[in-house]
Order: C-alpha cells, then structure tokens, then sequence
C-alpha cells in the first residue's frame, strides 16, 4: 500500500502493510515538488491536469520501492466541494444537501459519508466529503496511464483524524498553504465539517502588515468557532488548534501560538515511524488505515457507542469495483505461485528421495505389508467415492461469499454470512446472511441486484427490524442456490 498526500507545496508518500490491525509504516519520504494542477477560476481542473498527475505517480514509483501496489490518494481539503455535517433521516435528504450545496447535479460529483453519529436516539448525524468528478476522474486517468492501481481518495481532514487513533474529542485545525486556507472542526457528537478561509493563506498573510494579519487571524478564528457552536450545538471554549502551517509563521502571530496544539502521540497501532513532527505526516498516515473497522468492540475506548467511522473514499463505485477485483486477481496470482513453487520443491525433493531409495532392498515382510495397505487404501477410496457421490453437493462458500461482497452497495454492511444446509436436502436456504443499512431501500436495491447474479435462484428478505439505538434498519436474508462450480 502506497498513500501520497498531494500538498500545495510538497508531496508526501508513504508505502506501509495493514496486518492485524496495526498499520507497519517501511518508508516515509518527502517530494519537494508539488503535483497539484492549479484551479481555473470557475474552479475547474485545467486539461492537462490528467498529465500532472501522471508525472506525480511516474515520480513516487522513483522515490519509493514500489511493485504493484494499491495507491490511496490524499487531497487538500480545500478541493473539496463540500465538507459538512447535519441531521438527515434518508439518503435522499443527503442527496437534496450536496445538490442545494454545491449547486451541481449529483452525478457530476463523487462523495463519501465517512462519519455517522447519534448523540441522541432517532437523530442521526451525517458528515459528507463532497469532490467534483472531473477532478477524480482527473486523478484516475493518471494512474491508468502508469498501470497503477487506484484504490482511495480522501480528503486530507478525514484522513488526520482517523490517523490520530482517537475519536471521543473535539478538534479544532487551521491548514494554511501559499494560496490556500481551510479551517476543519470536529466533535464526536456532531462530526466534521470546513470552512474555507483564503485570508489566512500563507501569501495573503504576508501581504498585510502585523497588526492587520493579527487582527485577521482572530477575526477569522472567531468567525469559525461561532459556525462551529451551531454545527455542534455544544463545544468547550478556547480549544487549542493544530496548526498545519509554517512554523515561521506560527511564531510571528501571537494569535497562532496562544493557541497552537500539541503535537499528537501517533497511536499504539501505527509501528515503524520516527517522526520529528508527527502531525505533519498523519494526513498521509491516516488514510491507509481504512481496513481498520473502529466499530468494533476492541476499540471502544477511542469511539464511543453512537458513532460510526467509515472510509472517506470518494472514488466512483466503478472505480471502487475494478479495485476489489484487482486484489482478488492479486490475491490469486500470490497463492498460486506459492502452489507452483511448493510443488515444484516437492517433485525435487521426491525425485531425490527416489534416486536414494530405489538401491534399498525392502525386507519380504514388509513389502507384503505395504501390498496389503495398497489395496485397502484401494478400497477406503472406492467408498469414499461412493459416499461422496452419495452427497451430490458442493456448497461453494467461496462462490457465495464473492458473489454477495461484490455487489454490496455503499451505506450497507454484511454482519453474518451462512452457507450450506445440513440436510443437503433443500437449497432454498442455501445463504443465509444478516445486513443493515441505514435506508431500507438499500436493501431492495440489493435484493435486485443479487437477484440478476447466476449463483441464486431467488432472494427474500423475510423481515427486518429498526434499531432503537441508532435507527438503523436491520434484515435476515435467504437465498436459495442457482448455478455455481459449473
């Protein structure tokens, strides 16, 4: 896995392995040169910007050892569109947002709901990352031109956060680049939204004299935290902020240093780094840990119960498809490799074992007993032969599985899967499987597209349930066998 965070003024790339939940970090390096194509003022990606793209990916393959590797791309946030949190009840409602917000038709923009929350019951709270497609389509056509497989882009707000490897807080950050400003707030019982601030870029800090920059900076700060009060109804004064910024200028704003942050502790699941500044690289860090589900009862220390940390990734889905695949085929080729070597090493190694035993003269008793057990293996396997026959079935649990995980759609989740029916007598309840979403319409696009799939006959959902915690809508779904190992 490779992550690059594509900054203003620097690229930043790091190549690390998830492996039983812990993100082993094996190289961190800085490119002094920045990738990002510059914005036309309607905001648009130039058309060259699929070349500047090709140039960053063609660079990192230089800098890093790299060989077919999944790459997650980290964006400014100020490239986003939209970067909000709210109460929503349906995805229709979230739909209606972007649109409303970003005054664009949904299908010209890609977004990701990385963060759900329900301080109280039956009021759920979305956090939404809003990216114009050209601009991952931008992106895309740069990897596919160097062969690279894209697997992730996520905003560089959402990535810190999860790179932080604590949850239960509220933070407040000011990224200031050369010509660009964005101040991201988060609480655990609201979520994450910008707002973005070009008066506290870097150049247009400069441009001013001391006492204006000064007066600047806290007018700004002052401004964001009032937004911040009624996003979040309730936050705690004087939060200090990381500051993703200069550190000369930092020291030349009393403004800034009052309130400038600690440094973070890199959690206990990120081995293999020795940083000088650790925020500095938990953009590029954070990404990377996707796989990790915080959800999970293990992390109950660092998420509290109501809240919900998913991937940011706002690749299209036919993006995110071809990636699954990808791996799948990787995967595949890995272990068949391994069979080709394993055996070619056991052939060899028999081959040696012949050579030296063939000149042994084997005792008569012996070489009559082993006769015996030749025919009796003879036999046990002309049984077996028939008790299998006997079966007739395969269950194919690894067609099952991948059938149904490639066609799950995005906001619903697979919490149990069940293959195969002792009686080997009634295929109707071939898969068993439990899944929650949080619109039930999700479950019947899925039903319909699992039922288009040749592995099922047919799909029910004989009932389902509301959560009361969170109003998630829950379901047991069967399906009955269709055509699989054929």
């Amino acid at each position: 896995m490779i992550s690059v965070y594509l900054r203003p003024d620097a690229t930043q790339v790091v190549r690390a392995k998830v492996k039983k939940g812990i993100l082993n970090v094996q190289e961190s390096k800085t490119i002094e040169k920045s990738f990002l194509p510059d914005m036309q003022a309607n905001g648009a990606f130039p058309e060259d910007a699929p070349d500047l793209f090709e140039e960053m990916f063609k660079a990192v393959l230089g800098t890093v050892k790299a060989k077919k590797e999944e790459f997650y791309i980290v964006l400014p946030d100020y490239l986003f569109l939209m970067e909000d949190c709210f109460r929503f009840d349906s995805d229709s409602d979230i739909r209606f947002h972007i649109e409303s917000g970003v005054h664009k038709s949904i299908g010209d923009v890609c977004y990701a709901q990385p963060i759900i929350t329900a301080p109280e019951p039956q009021q759920r709270l979305a956090t939404i990352c809003v990216l114009s497609h050209e601009v991952a389509d931008a992106i895309y056509e740069g990897a596919k031109r160097c062969h690279i497989q894209l697997s992730s882009v996520e905003s560089a707000g959402i990535s810190f956060l999860r790179g932080t490897g604590f949850f239960m807080k509220e933070e407040l950050s000011l990224y200031s680049f050369a010509g660009h400003a964005s101040f991201i707030g988060y609480s655990s019982n609201g979520g994450l939204f910008k707002m973005d601030t070009p008066e506290l870029s870097v150049s247009y800090l400069s441009s001013l004299d001391e006492i204006e920059a000064e007066q600047t900076i806290r007018q700004y700060m002052i401004e964001f935290e009032n937004a911040a009060h009624q996003t979040f109804e309730f936050l705690n004064q004087d939060l200090p902020y990381t500051l993703m910024m200069p550190q000369d200028v930092i020291d030349k704003y009393p403004a800034l240093l009052e309130r400038k942050a600690e440094d973070h502790e890199l959690p206990s699941f990120i081995h293999g780094t020795d940083y000088e500044n650790n925020d500095e690289w938990l953009c590029v860090l954070g990404t990377l840990l996707q796989s990790i589900d915080f959800n999970d009862d293990k992390y109950a220390d660092i998420l509290d119960s109501y809240e919900s940390i998913e991937s940011g990734n706002v690749l299209p889905d036919e993006i995110k498809q071809s990636s699954k695949r990808y791996q799948r085929f990787e995967d595949l080729t890995k272990y068949t490799k391994f069979g080709v070597f394993a055996l070619l090493f056991a052939c060899i190694a028999e081959g040696a074992a012949i050579g030296v035993l063939s000149n042994i003269e084997i005792p008569k008793d012996l070489q009559e007993e082993y006769n015996n057990a030749q025919a009796n293996t003879q036999r046990v396997t002309t049984e077996l032969a028939v008790i299998h026959s006997a079966e007739g079935e395969h269950e194919y649990p690894l067609d099952a599985y991948e059938a149904i995980t490639s066609r799950i759609p995005d906001g619903l989740k697979l919490t149990s899967f069940d293959v195969g029916n002792p009686t080997k007598q009634d295929n109707s309840r071939w898969v068993k499987a439990k899944i929650f979403a949080d619109d039930p319409l999700k479950f019947q696009d899925f039903v319909k597209s699992l039922s288009d799939a040749k592995e099922f006959q047919s799909v029910s959902i004989p009932q389902f349930n509301t959560d009361s915690g969170t109003g998630y809508k829950t379901a047991e779904m069967t399906i009955s066998k269709g055509k699989v190992g054929k």
